[in-house]
Order: C-alpha cells, then structure tokens, then sequence
C-alpha cells in the first residue's frame, strides 16, 4: 500500500504448524566483537555521560542556599542554573560539526577540558559572575561531551546492536539526573 515491504522476520513452523519467530541474525554485522578495548571506551564515555548528567541537575537544588549565603538576587541564581544546560544545548551542534573536521578525539578532549575547566572555576567561585562564567564553560564542554558519546558510539557499533548500547548511555544519564548529590 505505501510502496515498501518489510523484510520477512525469520520464522520456522513448528510441529503443529504454528509459526514462531526467531531472532533475525543474518543481517548482524560479524566483524563487531565487543573486545576489552571497545568495553573499557564505552564504560569511560557512560561514566563521562554520568558526571554531565549529574552536574547538569545537582547545582538548581544548592540554589537557594548559595543566594543567600553569596548575597545574590534571584535572576542570578536562576541563570547560573539554566546556563549550563542553555549553553549545552548551543554548542551540541559545534562540536557534531568540529569533530567532522578534525576529528572525535581531539574535540572529545577539549569538551572534557572545557568542562573540567568550568567545574574548577564554579567549585572555587565566591560571588555569581564567577559562578556564571564557570557554569557556561562547563556546558559548552558537556554539549560536547553528549554529542560526542553519542556520535562515537555510532561510529563504533553497527546499526543493529546499537539500541542495547545507546540504552546503557541513557540509563546512565537517567541515574545521573535523578539523584541528588
């Protein structure tokens, strides 16, 4: 009807003529093996995915205290929650198209200094400009960290197998954002 036909699931009858299905893996990639190197990557990007998640929500819930104890206003210390995932989502997009030009690695690193950058400069800030400027640094690093896991895990593991992998990333990212440090 809509002019595309689904590849037929693999399928056997059974004895009593009852069709069941088996998983399809005729069209899995064979040369993807998950060795030590792929595992000992994938768990730094999911533990790099964690610490964004995790400083990405953590800092809204200190907010009032911080106001109070700094003196700032209200504005500044919902700023200096919303910039970091503000800023986050810009620079997702730089840092898909940097690593296309100069490749993963490089843009993964400056996205982890970035970010490493920024967190030492919030941790150590005594009034909110400071607090401001670290918070927008740090998102622009964890933009580029999001981005990247994601892209690198797409480069990395077939279209097939991707969904388990992604799942790992995501639920990475679900813990990170639900607790409360």
């Amino acid at each position: 009807e809509w002019g595309y036909e689904h590849p037929p699931i693999s399928s056997k009858v059974t004895g009593e003529g009852i069709r069941a299905s088996e998983p399809d893996t005729a069209n899995v990639d064979p040369a993807f093996k998950a060795g030590w190197r792929f595992i000992l990557a994938f768990i730094s990007l999911t533990t790099i995915t964690l610490m964004v998640a995790v400083d990405a929500t953590a800092l809204p819930v200190a907010l009032p205290k911080m106001a109070q104890s700094l003196g700032g206003t209200s504005i500044e210390a919902f700023w200096s929650g919303t910039s970091f995932l503000l800023t986050s989502t810009v620079f997702q997009p730089i840092a898909g198209n940097f690593s296309q030009i100069f490749g993963r690695t490089p843009i993964l690193w400056i996205s982890l200094g970035l970010f490493g950058l920024g967190s030492i400069l919030t941790a150590v800030a005594n009034d909110f400009t400071l607090i401001l400027a670290g918070r927008v640094i740090q998102g622009a690093g964890g933009g580029g960290i999001i981005t990247l896991t994601e892209v690198i895990v797409t480069d990395l593991v077939p279209l097939r197998l991707r969904g388990q992998w992604f799942a790992w990333i995501a639920s990475a990212w679900a813990v990170g954002s639900s607790i409360e440090i």
